[in-house]
């Protein structure tokens, strides 16, 4: 006979069909090369100093309890803090690290990610480096600074992409020789005695083009079921290549130099150029960019800042980088650093921030990279390649270990 099941808030009330055994110690059951384990060995062995002070008073669980469950979270890819509440309940291994306790909310997680350990998550990846250098897993011999793209948590944002502005101009600079070779060809005119196409061929094209326009008067048409002519073609693309180029013409002059200090402490001097006249520029508002400035946008000029001694450093850098051991410093960069992003974002499948602020971004990135060195290490124990690590990577002044 079926039996019916007794719709009640108390589940165990339905008499379930298994037999009632005593609470084996956790430890016993999770196995011995389990990298909770080495992560509870690790975080026990840490310098917390910085951590404790930001509690007023500690209550069920401690700091080290809580930075050792949001880490092995993060080992294994989950970065909600409901998920981690959610684990804390139902796996194994985080029951483990609970040591016996009652499971916290998830708000505690969250709290403890944003309100306590942010403030010190510059200090805590020094002490895990200063770890790892003592138990030989770091030589300290090379450091290797890279960086990769992260999605914000914002509802809007913008990119500024150097490199993709400099390569659509290298681009438009093909298509403009390419274009006077093809105006050489079709009006038989002789514009680069040369392989080198600059400035001044360009200007002399467009002069004799509107010369041509001349002799054969002929009327440029605008409008639909107008035909354009060759030349009027050519002019018209000429003139668009030499706008996105050169826009209005205007140059910019020496005004004055400007001090600054960083917040670090860095004293950096900056030679201002201003444009002496704006007023009535097609362009303006392309090249001023700013709302909140006081004075309005009719009165202001164009200003661009260079700093000369940081192209100096950067011109000493660039001759170090193309040096025999910057060649093989770079090699072995690209080989080493890159897929440390590669396991990020692929492996554990890390692609947006969940906090916002600069602050809390911090915190979430040495999160992500004190357990990526747990997990780097648990796997290099494993394997039996401990003691092998030449290098270490910096990316928002977190530590990665890699090969």
């Amino acid at each position: 006979m079926q039996t019916l099941i007794s719709l009640h808030k108390n589940y165990t009330l339905n008499g379930e069909g298994y037999q009632l055994k005593l609470l084996l110690n956790l430890e016993t059951i999770i196995l011995v090369d389990d990298s909770v384990r080495l992560l509870s060995q690790f975080v026990e062995a840490m310098d917390l100093t910085d951590l404790y002070p930001t509690y007023k008073r500690i209550n069920t669980f401690s700091p080290r309890t809580l930075l050792k469950i949001v880490l092995y979270s993060y080992m294994n890819g989950d970065y909600s803090s409901r998920s981690m509440e959610l684990n804390c309940k139902r796996d194994i291994n985080f029951m483990y690290l609970l040591e016996g306790k009652p499971v916290c909310d998830h708000a505690t997680f969250a709290r403890f990610r944003s309100i306590h350990f942010a403030p010190c998550a510059k200090r805590i990846p020094a002490e895990m480096s200063h770890l790892l250098y003592d138990l030989g897993e770091i030589s300290g011999e090379t450091i290797f600074i890279d960086g990769t793209k992260i999605e914000a948590c914002a509802n809007r944002y913008t990119f500024v992409w150097k490199k993709a502005v400099t390569r659509n101009q290298g681009k438009m600079l093909i298509k403009i020789a390419g274009l006077i070779a093809e105006c050489e060809q079709l009006y038989g005119i002789r514009i680069v005695h040369g392989d080198t196409v600059k400035m001044k061929h360009v200007k002399r094209l467009r002069k004799k083009l509107y010369a041509l326009k001349q002799e054969e008067n002929i009327a440029f048409v605008h409008g639909i079921g107008k035909r354009k002519s060759a030349l009027q073609k050519s002019i018209e693309t000429l003139e668009g290549y030499l706008g996105r180029l050169s826009r209005n013409g205007k140059k910019l002059s020496f005004a004055y130099v400007r001090w600054s200090k960083s917040k670090t402490g860095y004293a950096s001097e900056k030679s201002i150029y201003q444009c002496s006249e704006c007023k009535g520029c097609p362009y303006k508002k392309d090249y001023i960019k700013g709302n909140n400035c006081k004075t309005p946008m009719e009165e202001r000029n164009k200003v661009l800042s260079v700093a000369k001694t940081f192209l100096k450093y950067r011109k000493k850098d660039l001759e170090r980088i193309v040096s025999e051991e910057g060649i093989l410093l770079c090699t072995n960069r690209s080989i080493q650093a890159e897929g440390s992003f590669g396991e990020l974002k692929q492996d554990m499948q890390f692609r947006r921030y969940l906090s916002r602020g600069t602050p809390n971004v911090l915190a979430e990135s040495v999160l992500l990279a004190m357990a990526r060195n747990v997990n780097k290490l648990h796997n290099k124990i494993q394997k039996g390649r401990i003691g092998v690590l030449k290098c270490v990577l910096f990316y928002f002044r977190t530590t990665f270990l890699i090969e």
